[in-house]
């Protein structure tokens, strides 16, 4: 009897030992598996220069192309370097390994805002990672908004107020006027946590782009950010003009 179990102590150690064996051969397997996805993942990243579409398709464009450039970044070549000499300073990053340029940063910011595809989808093309897309279009945005605001999108001043009307009165025959306005929603995806407020009349999400334009159909004040719920009025309401 003792024998007996003696030897189901055994079998039973090694059928637990045999186990453990299998399960670490299993994960071993895994780790390699994803050590070599990993690793494949970076590959095609560190391609960037040599295969990446900034560096190939963009710059043909650039050089040869003008009408495909334009379609791609919605501006010609030339205001794409105007934009670039404006901003550059502020989108040169500093690093240890190899930053991504300024004209990379840029680009690939333009290409979210024209066609708004998703960072994957960008992170193929442009070679660079979905996280990093992220934080460059975020903070090439703010970037863009502190440098340019001042310059174009500045309250005008009071001879300003007065030129505006002026144009309306001459173009439009409208005496009285200070710009026109009016709301226009973006369709997002639902932020967590958000309930119905961004759920708009028209049956999908949006925040509202709020603005105002003189005569001449230029931008003097923009409010971008309300519920997509919410009423033109309410917006105004709740706007630094209202």
């Amino acid at each position: 009897m003792n024998n007996n179990l003696h030897k189901a102590v055994i079998l039973g150690s090694l059928g637990v030992a045999v186990a453990l064996l299998a399960r670490d051969r299993e994960n071993k397997n895994k780790k390699q598996v994803r050590r070599k996805r990993k690793m494949w993942v970076k590959d095609i990243y560190l391609k960037r220069k040599e295969q990446g579409l900034f560096n190939n398709l963009i710059k043909e464009m650039q050089l040869s192309d003008p009408v495909l450039f334009f379609n791609f970044a919605r501006m010609n070549a030339t205001s794409f370097e105007r934009l670039l000499l404006l901003c550059g300073n502020y989108l040169t990053k500093h690093s240890p390994r190899e930053a991504i340029p300024p004209s990379l940063r840029l680009m690939l910011t333009l290409r979210f805002l024209a066609t708004g595809d998703s960072y994957p989808s960008l992170a193929y093309a442009f070679r660079v990672h979905p996280s990093t897309i992220c934080n460059i279009v975020w903070e090439t945005c703010h970037i863009l908004w502190a440098v340019l605001s001042p310059t174009y999108l500045k309250p005008p001043s009071e001879e300003g107020w007065l030129k505006v009307t002026q144009d309306f009165y001459n173009l439009w025959q409208m005496p009285n006027t200070l710009g026109a306005m009016d709301g226009k929603h973006i369709r997002i995806r639902a932020p967590s946590n958000s309930g119905s407020r961004f759920y708009n009349y028209k049956k999908y999400f949006s925040t509202i782009l709020f603005a105002v334009c003189d005569a001449k159909y230029n931008f003097i004040y923009v409010d971008i950010g309300s519920y997509g719920a919410q009423s033109d009025g309410g917006v105004f309401r709740k706007s630094s003009l209202g």
